[in-house]
């Protein structure tokens, strides 16, 4: 006979977060696929009839729980964003900051959410719709303003929006996979310059510094 879990009472949204924080962790141990639902109420010492009263699947908890740890004060701040449509770059910099911190302090979450997108490729549009591109919207509103002032070359501005993360997501975990270490502020903002530097170069009808 199977015996009963003794559960700690906890509010419900801090037992929610619990439920994604644990979900993550054992995800990034044992793979998307490798992690039970029987795992996750174990190690948040609740029963699984628990768990399921709160999410609806084993998905849907690790996908809100990527959009709970990259979402929050730091989004809302990208959302209030303003730049000078003759200077798109600096929505492009100050995304491309954000991110390259954000990757950086949850290197683990990152690996394990690489690897779960590539197992399941069908969950990065659900992982889109919940809103977790952010950051791809500012930098669309920055390029459009960019192409229609005519400083950037007309292009698939979907395409050419999608590259700048992509960029600054590889060299994070590069970095941090080669180097076992983080980046001081110093050397973040140089990366990120010679990034958006680098990039500008594809977009612009005339480079930053001015030449053909």
């Amino acid at each position: 006979m199977q015996s009963k879990i003794k559960q700690k009472r906890m509010p419900a949204e801090k037992r929610r977060v619990q439920i994604m924080e644990e979900t993550m962790k054992l995800v990034a141990r044992k793979g998307f696929d490798g992690t039970k639902t029987k795992d996750i109420a174990a190690a948040c010492g609740v029963s699984e009839a628990a768990i399921f009263k709160i999410f609806k699947s084993k998905q849907e908890i690790l996908l809100s729980g990527i959009e709970y740890k990259f979402g929050g004060p730091k989004r809302e701040l990208i959302r209030k964003v303003n730049f000078d449509p003759k200077k798109p770059e600096i929505a492009m910099r100050f995304v491309a900051n954000n991110i390259f911190e954000t990757v950086e302090n949850n290197i683990d979450i990152v690996k394990m959410i690489i690897l779960t997108f590539l197992e399941h490729p069908e969950y990065i549009k659900k992982h889109i719709k919940k809103g977790a591109l952010l950051e791809k919207k500012v930098i669309m509103e920055a390029m459009k303003a960019g192409i229609e002032s005519r400083l950037y070359k007309k292009m698939d501005a979907d395409i050419a929006v999608s590259l700048l993360p992509i960029a600054v997501i590889g060299m994070v975990i590069t970095r941090v996979l080669a180097d076992g270490k983080k980046t001081s502020k110093k050397e973040r903002e140089k990366i990120i310059d010679q990034i958006i530097e680098v990039y500008l170069h594809g977009v612009m009808k005339k480079s930053p510094g001015g030449g053909r």
